[in-house]
């Protein structure tokens, strides 16, 4: 009988140890749906004020980018590259960055017309400056947007302008528009803890957002680092603290489908050359384009990952490790399966998925351009 108990015990043990998980899943549809966070940035995202190639920044530029071309060799005595590089960071920032109304012709939101000023916050990311739609600015005073419609025709509507004539040779020397959605995909965590970040005792770690988020933590943490070699800091890292990022327990996944046709059509080309301001079709495809964000459907799953073992179930408490209660308020438990893939090959371009703004899920635009319509459907996670 003590044998017996022994071994029961000790089976236990090794399974609680485990970490083991069950998972419950629910399928509802509703009436309304919160709009995720978009982000765009343009491939380059500086401007060439002055137009030309021969300019100190130019050829810096083209320096670091994918090209290496020993036409564009950085000579570090030359009078205009010493003035260059004696100026302000943000100085130079200001001087050749776009603006919202340089990138973007006209948006709507569930078929209305938005203010582009208004409705797009600038976000500095460590690929230039980019614009969120339903930003943390936006969310933190009036709380996030939401939709009440789905389909192609609701939803989210740009039309784009990707000022190739004031392009630099930059980074992987291509040109389009760079987009990513928030909440980010679903990573599982292997044996890390996780910590409810839905209050706002975590808020204080970010030093550019009203929310937390893990990776944009974890960029902090390598900034401070970084600058503790070099004793400066970047223009994104502000205020630099120490380093404690734990992982969050609940999110929201959105899964993404994209789409795309030529725009614009040969009936609609001569209008819009127009409207535009453009000499002719190819050079409205080249520098033009529209994208549309919308939900496909409201129809939502959420899936929940409890422990396998509590007090309401076998008598033992999830928290067994050190701090580990404390860290995941109570039942919630690490998961050690993964869900998703953290890549999928798609359409012309491909997608890559992050968890930050500044690490930018990628749609590559072709400089023949489309319209890119991207749907999307929401799932949400917790454990």
């Amino acid at each position: 009988m003590t044998g017996a108990l022994l071994y029961t015990v000790a089976m236990l043990l090794i399974e609680y140890y485990q970490y083991n998980t069950v998972t419950t899943t629910d399928v509802k549809i509703t009436e309304w749906a919160t709009f995720p966070s978009v982000t765009l940035c343009n491939t380059c995202p500086f401007k060439n004020v002055d137009a030309r190639s021969d300019t100190a920044i130019f050829k810096l530029a083209a320096s670091v980018s994918d090209l290496k071309s020993s036409a564009f060799q950085v000579n570090n005595s030359d009078p205009e590259m010493e003035a260059l590089m004696a100026t302000d960071i943000l100085d130079l920032q200001y001087k050749y960055v776009y603006t919202a109304e340089d990138l973007f012709l006209r948006a709507q939101y569930e078929r209305k017309d938005i203010n582009i000023s208004d409705a797009f916050e600038v976000i500095e990311t460590s690929m230039g400056r980019c614009f969120t739609f339903n930003g943390p600015e936006y969310i933190f005073k009036n709380g996030p947007r939401v939709a009440t419609q789905d389909g192609r025709e609701s939803g989210l509507r740009v039309y784009a302008r990707l000022n190739q004539d004031k392009y630099f040779i930059f980074r992987d020397l291509t040109a389009g528009i760079r987009y990513t959605f928030q909440p980010a995909p679903y990573r599982s965590y292997g044996d890390d803890y996780c910590e409810v970040t839905e209050t706002k005792d975590l808020r204080h770690k970010m030093v550019n957002a009203s929310f937390y988020s893990y990776n944009s933590c974890l960029e902090q943490c390598l900034s401070y680092r970084a600058s503790l070699n070099c004793s400066c800091y970047t223009h994104l890292f502000l205020k630099p603290e120490s380093c404690d990022c734990p992982r969050p327990c609940s999110f929201t996944l959105f899964d993404t489908t994209m789409s795309a046709s030529q725009m614009p059509s040969s009936v609609s080309a001569e209008y819009l050359r127009e409207v535009a301001n453009a000499t002719s079709t190819p050079d409205l495809r080249e520098d033009y384009l529209e994208i549309r964000v919308f939900l496909e459907t409201m129809m939502f799953k959420h899936e929940k990952h409890d422990p396998h073992f509590s007090w309401r179930t076998d008598g033992f408490l999830c928290g067994s490790k050190p701090d580990h209660a404390s860290r995941t308020a109570g039942s919630h438990c690490p998961v050690r399966i993964r869900l998703y893939p953290q890549a999928t090959e798609n359409g012309p371009g491909f997608f890559h998925f992050s968890s930050q703004t500044d690490e930018i899920l990628t749609l590559m635009v072709d400089t023949d351009h489309f319209i890119h319509s991207t749907s999307i459907h929401q799932m949400s996670i917790s454990y």
